[in-house]
């Protein structure tokens, strides 16, 4: 009879432990089978490097992880950005894992923060479309720098000790 119960246990236990295993976080948003991305070609030019007025080569890949008879990939050139060449779209079908890519050199604004978007789009044969989308920004933002924070203020606790106190 002792058997009998420890052996019910152990099910019991994997099975609870298999059914936690394979439910997932439940708080964890479902992620689209499609993806994209905007990169500089050069590695080494990142959104603080680039100044007023530079040309920046792009590249905005993306990928369906289905098979896909409807594939649009879009770039947009936002708050002054402005295309110098290549192509800013693609339409066509993409099999599983196919990566699609634009390249495009882009002039970044005489001033302020110029921004490139990257939609992409798919019509799987049993649905509505799905998109996603990305930025790329042509500059930094500074603002957040321009206000330094106050220096620390030292004092004394109650026991003499020396403290940093920072606001």
């Amino acid at each position: 009879m002792l058997r009998i119960i420890l052996k019910v246990a152990v099910w019991t236990t994997l099975l609870l432990i298999a059914v936690a295993a394979y439910a997932g976080n439940p708080y964890q948003k479902p992620r689209l089978p499609i993806q994209v991305t905007i990169a500089p070609v050069h590695q080494t030019i990142t959104s603080s490097t680039i100044k007023p007025n530079d040309v920046v080569d792009i590249e905005v890949k993306g990928v369906s992880l289905l098979d896909v008879a409807d594939m649009n990939l879009q770039v947009e050139l936002l708050k002054g950005a402005e295309l110098v060449s290549g192509d800013v779209s693609w339409k066509g079908s993409a099999a599983k894992g196919e990566q699609k890519a634009l390249l495009i050199s882009v002039r970044a604004p005489s001033s302020g923060i110029g921004r490139v978007r990257a939609i992409l789009s798919v019509t799987a044969g049993y649905g509505r479309p799905m998109t996603v989308e990305t930025q790329f920004l042509l500059g930094a933002d500074n603002s957040s720098h321009q206000h330094k924070k106050p220096a620390p203020v030292n004092k004394k606790d109650s026991k003499g000790r020396d403290i940093q106190e920072f606001r």
